[in-house]
């Protein structure tokens, strides 16, 4: 069977125009290429059969077997340029070739995995040098890759970092691709000088990693081992090192320095007017998380350069890999193979996957743009297989799994992902216990990366996940929860809350919230850096609607004299239940002399509620992490009523502590005085607190007025 093959995309006839002044782009373009077409079907398949013409463009190829395109599965041929070999894996020990010595016309051959854990080839045409693409001296090198394989995939995302050659030596890594709905599989190739220059330009040397928070793995760490599992053998015979060294340098005649941690995502470095290539995306695949968290919290992950998606698993062979297990998983990664960032570990897993471009030893370089562009970073690296590449007209990408945590990605930059093989950044365990009356308990443990920007909204997910998978939503139901966040020096803060499903319908997203909002307040407190030993998470559920609210207060006297004890009864109805009557006694201080008192019955999240005379102070203000972790501590139950006196006595908060009785010249100048020292004004102060604790959620206030008489 013959057909006709456009070898050329419309893009590609002519040069496109320049920018503008300010920025150079210009595109070379060779149009007029011989294309052989092989196609693999299941098996090795015989050889390709030589193009039989070529004119203008347009390339007539013979198939060596008919092409099954029926949904969900993707030809499995290569692709076959006349008179160029193709390895069936990448070569070892690869020299460079400069951007500046790749020209139009150019026979490329780059390796990625397609499924499962093989490496294949696929080939291409160089089309031309995009020049000051990403900045000035900042070049791309597009490629036209053939193969009905990637017509039918395009090129697909998870495909970043894949290595290309040229005469056996290695260009750099497919990192873009046109879009949106490309119709031509058109590559960018980011250099390997500037992807080695990621490691090179923050102050370390070849192979030394950025600091790191390392732990053995539970059966003891492994030896850095090269390719051949040999733990001191070097990767390649010849000097990777060095090599690496010459790659950057050769560069330097057409790079200008360069500081790739600058803020702002690849994309948004591209100029405006510039072809439509953008940075393809790490495919950041949640496996066991529910679709409802998913679609609550995946505009957390917006900005990133990376594509949110449900599917692959984890394998959990992080927590029970042996040394000789893990050794292999490392030796397996070479150029092409896949390589994931885990962010998320245990019931549920969260990676992000892209393709290795170059190993150096221990060391190796991978996507060919960013991660989320953090700059140096501390996340688990692992090896991954390839569960299928979908094809997709808007978001064509692979479906992987998780492998084995093999390392740490240290940098996350403009053009290049870094990591080392070795020791695995500490991650911060979570776990969360269900009850249920007459059930057996269920148990979640998680490990989550640790991360400034990233562990806060991946802890309000795991913690939703775990929920959402034992919340049921009755006509009425009641949700016991208490937390302890655990610090690494020994001290903890804990959480106390009530929940119920009726008229004020609770969600597992106001649970999170107060279970999290400790964290967040530690975690990116101004202080100090603040270590964390883990967090438990205990929910008690209950099929039994037990809502409470405060209707109606009463006193056996509104008058009453310093040190006497006042009545107080609380008519509390139970929903769609029976209307109850609690009493407690409220002491009147014997140092009032006269005046007027305020008796509140409230609920926790009126006394709570920041300002509040009585409440917690504002976290925000706090001076220190030790008074922080004191702030946080002082949290009340929803199952409790609360009872306060109040007297009115104008002030101040002071450094956090209430300065009442002030005159109002002093009150005055202090709430004008610009320090941080300073917090709200306060109109009265708590004599006297006590509680009462039902068996359910309340809610509801009431304020009544007491008049003190003078004392006998």
């Amino acid at each position: 069977m013959c057909v006709a093959l456009a070898c050329a995309p419309p893009l590609l006839a002519a040069a496109p125009p320049s920018v503008g002044p300010a920025v150079d782009v210009a595109v070379d373009v060779a149009v007029d290429v011989a294309v052989d077409v092989a196609v693999d079907m299941g098996g090795r398949g015989g050889p390709a059969h030589p193009a039989t013409a070529s004119t203008g463009g347009v390339v007539t190829a013979t198939l060596s077997a008919p092409l099954d395109l029926r949904p969900g599965l993707a030809p499995k041929d290569v692709g076959a340029v006349e008179g160029l070999e193709v390895p069936p894996l990448p070569p070892e020990n690869a020299p460079f070739m400069s951007v500046e010595d790749v020209k139009p016309g150019m026979k490329a051959i780059a390796y990625t995995v397609f499924q499962g854990n093989r490496v294949e080839p696929f080939v291409g045409t160089v089309q031309g040098i995009a020049r000051n693409y990403f900045g000035p001296q900042r070049h791309i090198v597009l490629v036209y890759f053939e193969g009905e394989r990637l017509k039918h995939t395009g090129i697909v995302h998870g495909m970043s970092g894949s290595p290309v050659y040229i005469d056996g030596k290695l260009v750099g890594a497919v990192s873009l691709a046109l879009s949106p709905f490309p119709k031509d599989p058109l590559a960018g190739v980011t250099p390997i000088a500037y992807m080695l220059d990621e490691a090179r330009d923050k102050g370390e040397g070849p192979g030394t990693p950025g600091p790191l928070n390392l732990r053995p793995t539970r059966l003891g760490w492994m030896a850095p081992t090269d390719s051949h599992g040999s733990a001191d053998a070097s990767l390649n015979r010849e000097s990777a090192s060095d090599r690496r060294e010459a790659a950057v340098a050769a560069e330097a005649g057409a790079t200008a320095p360069h500081r790739s941690g600058e803020a702002g995502s690849l994309e948004r470095r591209l100029p405006e007017g510039a072809p439509p290539f953008k940075p393809l995306l790490a495919p950041l695949t949640f496996s066991g998380l529910d679709a409802e968290v998913f679609d609550h919290y995946r505009s957390a992950f917006q900005g990133m350069n990376l594509q949110v998606q449900l599917g692959g698993s984890g394998s959990g062979l992080a927590q029970v890999a042996s040394s000789e297990m893990i050794a292999a998983a490392a030796a397996s990664l070479k150029p092409g193979s896949p390589v994931a960032g885990v962010l998320v570990e245990g019931d549920m897993s969260l990676s992000a996957t892209g393709t290795l471009t170059y190993r150096d030893k221990d060391q190796i370089f991978a996507f060919g743009h960013p991660f989320m562009q953090q700059g140096p970073v501390a996340f688990p690296m692992a090896t991954a297989d390839i569960v299928a590449t979908v094809a997709d007209q808007t978001y064509p990408y692979k479906l992987a799994n998780v492998g084995t945590l093999v390392g740490a990605i240290t940098h996350d930059r403009v053009t290049a992902v870094v990591g080392k093989i070795g020791g695995v950044p500490q991650m911060m365990p979570a776990e969360v216990l269900i009850r249920r009356a007459g059930e057996p308990s269920t148990r979640f443990s998680y490990r989550i990366v640790e991360n400034r920007d990233l562990t806060p909204v991946l802890l309000q997910v795991v913690v939703a996940n775990s929920l959402k998978k034992q919340w049921r939503y009755y006509e009425d139901g009641t949700y016991f929860l208490n937390s302890r966040l655990r610090l690494a020096d020994g001290r903890e803060i804990r959480t106390r809350g009530v929940y119920s499903i009726g008229p004020t319908e609770a969600s597992i997203f106001d649970v999170v919230k107060d279970v999290v909002e400790p964290f967040i307040a530690l975690y990116q407190n101004p202080f100090q850096p603040v270590e964390f030993a883990g967090i438990e998470v205990e929910l008690d559920a209950s099929d039994e609607g037990r809502l409470y609210q405060i209707q109606d207060v009463y006193i056996d006297r509104t008058e009453i004299r310093p040190g006497e004890d006042v009545e107080v009864k609380i008519a509390v109805q139970r929903h769609r239940g029976e209307r109850m009557l609690k009493t407690i006694r409220v002491p009147i201080p014997a140092g009032i002399d006269g005046g007027q008192l305020t008796l509140r019955v409230a609920d926790a999240q009126t006394v709570e509620k920041p300002g509040t005379v009585g409440g917690r102070l504002n976290p925000a203000q706090a001076r220190d992490v030790d008074q922080l972790v004191s702030i946080l501590n002082r949290s009340r139950s929803g199952d409790r009523c609360y009872v306060q006196l109040l007297r009115r006595a104008p002030g101040v908060v002071l450094q956090h502590q209430q300065m009442t009785h002030l005159p109002g010249s002093v009150r005055s100048v202090l709430q004008k005085t610009a320090s941080s020292d300073i917090g709200e004004g306060i109109e009265r102060t708590v004599l006297w607190e006590g509680e009462l604790t039902f068996d359910g959620a309340l809610v509801g206030n009431q304020d009544l007025s007491l008049a003190v008489l003078p004392s006998l």
